[in-house]
């Protein structure tokens, strides 16, 4: 995928302009390295305007590239997920709330695998706002690979600012299932950020 490509779109309501990243899934050897991705992207998309930019579900996949002392396979998935992925969680957060503050944008940075303090695997987005804010919200429903992985799903529904709007974030298969919708609508929410991460035809929505 090109990640160079941006989807942009502007309220017909409002002056709020939002980037839509198609972010390129490659092999990441460090944190630093993702987040410089991360920053090239956030940097084009604002050269068209963005006052929002959206990255995809389990954008930090890719820094599984950075294991060298084994291969990634089925069999040691479930601990590469658990012992190498998920605790670069709070060095990705804080890299992107470096970001926004630093570009003066809100970015939706994607969702990333974290361990809760109860010690569950969690799929994660995190919401960084000019002024250093950083909130989250887990996904609630989840796919077979991520139960097989150990993951819980999350219990809670994000409402928050972004620019003139209420926002809600809605990771991917959230967005399926009407009944968040309509808790989020009733909480006053005007607009949904859904990153997602697909493979198939099925999944585009």
């Amino acid at each position: 995928m090109n990640d160079q490509r941006f989807s942009t779109t502007r309220s017909s309501a409002s002056a709020l302009r939002v980037a839509v990243t198609q972010f390129e899934l490659r092999a990441e050897r460090s944190v630093d390295e993702f987040l410089a991705h991360v920053e090239r992207l956030v940097a084009g998309a604002l050269a068209h305007g963005a006052e929002l930019v959206v990255f995809p579900e389990l954008a930090s996949t890719g820094l599984l590239g950075a294991i060298n002392d084994d291969a990634v396979t089925g069999d040691t998935l479930h601990d590469d997920y658990h012992h190498f992925l998920a605790p670069m969680f709070d060095e990705i957060a804080a890299g992107i709330a470096a970001i926004a503050a630093g570009h003066g944008v809100v970015v939706l940075g994607g969702s990333h695998n974290r361990i809760a303090p109860a010690g569950s695997l969690r799929n994660t987005a995190v919401l960084a706002h000019p002024d250093g804010r950083l909130e989250t919200q887990d996904k609630l429903h989840l796919t077979p690979q991520e139960h097989d992985l150990g993951t819980i799903g999350g219990d809670d529904l994000l409402v928050t600012t972004v620019g003139p709007f209420t926002v809600g974030v809605q990771i991917c298969a959230d967005i399926q299932f009407p009944e968040l919708t309509r808790v989020l609508l009733a909480a006053g929410v005007e607009m949904v950020l859904a990153p997602s991460l697909t493979w198939n035809r099925r999944g585009v929505f």
